[in-house]
C-alpha cells in the first residue's frame, strides 16, 4: 500500500474528546451549527448575515399562500448573489427585514409575488426607503417561477438547463433548489398531467434550453408531462422525502460535504431561504420532518471529519436531537477515516503488527466477523502484503476480512482432519494391526502424497504396528517414518 500522510491518524485522538467540543470543532468554515431566530424572517436574516452579500435583495412571502410564489426564488439569488428576506402578511415591512436591509446597504428589491401576498404599502415603504421595486409576482404560481427565470435571462445568466417540480409540493422544489441555484439553473413549476401555458411559451421562447431535471415521480409528474420538457431526467424516491435523498445522490458528483445543511420539510420556509447559503458552499439541503428519516440516514455516510452541520431554523423545526444523532455520526466517521488510514498507510510488505482488532472494526468491518488469534495474524498478513489502494475502502477492508475468514475456516478443517488422522496412526498399540486406510490417514496426516508409495503399504503398516506409543504423534514423526520405510524398501529393490 502506499506511504501516506499520517494526518488523519491524529483526528482518532480528536475523536475520542469531540463529545466535549462544539459541533464546529473541526470545522474551519465560519457558518454556525445553528441559523435561526424567534421568526421564520428573523431566521432568514441569520442566514442572510452569513452569505456575505450586499447591494440587492429578493423579499418573499413568509406565509403559507404566498411562500410557495417563492420556492423558485434561490437560483436568481444566487445568480445576483442577493439574499432571501421575508414580509408576512400586513400593509408594514417587518421590522427585521427592514434593518436587514439597511445593514446590507440594499438598493434592490425583488419581489416573488403579487400585491395581494405581499401588499402595497409595503412596496410603498421599500420605495420611501429609495429602494428600486422589482415586482416578479405572476398570476398565479407558475407564471411567478417563469417570471424569476425570464428575469435571470434577462439579467445575464447562461441558462441552458431548468429544473421542474409539481406546483403543490414543496419538498420537490426545495430539495434541488441549493443545487439548481449552484448551476445558475431555473427552477419552473407544472402541473401533473398538463404543463401550464406560461411554462410552455417560456421553454419556446428560449430555445438554448436543451435538458430538465424533473424532480417527483410519476404521481406528481405524469410521463407524458414530462416527456414535453427538454432532454428530461427523472429523480424521484417513494415520498418526497425519498426524492430528497434521490437528488442528492443523483448531483453527488457536484456536491460537496464540508458543510451540511438540515432543514424542515413541512414548514419549508427556512430552507426556502437557506438555498442560497447552501449553494454557496456546493451543498444540498437534507430535509426532515421532525425526526430522523431516510435523508439523514443518507447524510451519515457522507460526513467526513471537516464537515459542519447546520441546522436552518429552531430546535422546534430541527430537533436537537437530531443534531447530537448526526454529531454521534461524525465521531464514527472521524474513527473510521483514521482507521482506514492506518490500515492503508502500510506499505506493502511492511509491519501491519500494529493493526488490532479494534482498528477493523472502527474502519466499519462487522464487529462478529472479526477474529483474534490466528485470525488476527493472517489479517495482518493480508494487510502486509495488499498492493496499494487496494485497503482504502471500508468494503475493501470487509472483503479482505471475509476472504481470511474463508481461509482461516477451511485450514481449520484440514487441521482437524489431520489431527484425527494423527490420532488414528498414533492409536494404533504396539504390535496390533494398522488399519487398512493407512495410505489414506498418512495423506490427511501431512504426509508428502509424492512420498506415499501404494506398492510400500504392508510395511508402512508394519512401521506403525512396532512403532512405540507417542512415537508417531506428529506429522514430523510420520513422515519421518514414511521415508525410512522407503529408504528401506528401496534397499530391498537393489
Amino acid at each position: 500500500m502506499r506511504k501516506t500522510k499520517k494526518a488523519l491518524a491524529a483526528l482518532a485522538i480528536a475523536g475520542m474528546t469531540l463529545s466535549m467540543l462544539p459541533f464546529n470543532a473541526f470545522a474551519n468554515s465560519t457558518v454556525p451549527q445553528r441559523l435561526a431566530g424567534e421568526t421564520a424572517a428573523q431566521t432568514a436574516v441569520a442566514i442572510a448575515e452569513k452569505t456575505g452579500w450586499t447591494g440587492s435583495a429578493i423579499l418573499a412571502s413568509s406565509v403559507s399562500y404566498g411562500m410557495v410564489d417563492a420556492l423558485t426564488a434561490g437560483p436568481l439569488a444566487s445568480f445576483l448573489k442577493a439574499p432571501i428576506l421575508l414580509q408576512g402578511a400586513g400593509s408594514v415591512l417587518n421590522a427585521d427585514t427592514k434593518a436587514e436591509l439597511i445593514n446590507l446597504d440594499v438598493e434592490t428589491v425583488y419581489i416573488t409575488s403579487g400585491t395581494a401576498v405581499i401588499s402595497q404599502g409595503v412596496l410603498d415603504e421599500l420605495e420611501a426607503m429609495e429602494i428600486t421595486v422589482v415586482s416578479l409576482g405572476g398570476a398565479d404560481r407558475f407564471e411567478t417561477a417563469v417570471n424569476i427565470a425570464k428575469k435571470m435571462i434577462e439579467l445575464g445568466a447562461p441558462v441552458s438547463k431548468v429544473a421542474v417540480a409539481y406546483g403543490w409540493k414543496n419538498q420537490d422544489a426545495l430539495s434541488i433548489a441549493s443545487i439548481a441555484s449552484a448551476q445558475t439553473q431555473p427552477i419552473l413549476l407544472t402541473k401533473t398531467n398538463s404543463i401550464p401555458s406560461s411554462v410552455k411559451e417560456f421553454l419556446t421562447a428560449n430555445e438554448g434550453i436543451v435538458a430538465t431535471d424533473v424532480i417527483g415521480g410519476t404521481a406528481v409528474i405524469c410521463e407524458a408531462v414530462k416527456s414535453e420538457f427538454p432532454d428530461p431526467t427523472r429523480h424521484f424516491g417513494n415520498t418526497a422525502y425519498d426524492t430528497n435523498v434521490e437528488v442528492l445522490k443523483a448531483f453527488d458528483d457536484l456536491l460537496e460535504y464540508d458543510n451540511v445543511f438540515i432543514a424542515n420539510g413541512e414548514t419549508a420556509i427556512d430552507a426556502l431561504a437557506g438555498a442560497p447559503l447552501v449553494a454557496q458552499s456546493n451543498a444540498g439541503i437534507v430535509l426532515i420532518n421532525g425526526a430522523a428519516n431516510e435523508g439523514t440516514d443518507y447524510i451519515i455516510n457522507q460526513l467526513t471529519a471537516s464537515s459542519l452541520i447546520t441546522a436552518l431554523g429552531g430546535s422546534a423545526v430541527v430537533p436537537e436531537d437530531i443534531m447530537n444523532d448526526l454529531l454521534e455520526a461524525q465521531i464514527v466517521a472521524v474513527t473510521k477515516a483514521a482507521a482506514i488510514e492506518k490500515i492503508e498507510s502500510i506499505i506493502q510488505n511492511g509491519d501491519a503488527s500494529g493493526v488490532t482488532t479494534q482498528d477493523l472494526i472502527d474502519a466499519g468491518v462487522k464487529d462478529y466477523e472479526i477474529f483474534d488469534g490466528p485470525h488476527l495474524e493472517a489479517y495482518r498478513a493480508a494487510i502486509s502484503v495488499a498492493a496499494d489502494l487496494a485497503l482504502d475502502t471500508t468494503a475493501e477492508i470487509q472483503q479482505m476480512v471475509t476472504d481470511v475468514n474463508a481461509a482461516q475456516a477451511e485450514e481449520d478443517n484440514e487441521n482437524a482432519a489431520r489431527d484425527y488422522a494423527i490420532a488414528q496412526i498414533d492409536g494404533v498399540t504396539l504390535n496390533t494391526d494398522a488399519p487398512n486406510n493407512t495410505l489414506h490417514y498418512l495423506e490427511i496426516a501431512g504426509v508428502s502424497t509424492t512420498d506415499i508409495i501404494e506398492a510400500n503399504l504392508a510395511a508402512y503398516k508394519a512401521a506403525i504396528s512396532a512403532a512405540a506409543d507417542l512415537a508417531l504423534d506428529t506429522t514430523a514423526e510420520i513422515q519421518q517414518m514414511v521415508t525410512d520405510v522407503n529408504a528401506a524398501q528401496a534397499a530391498l529393490q537393489e
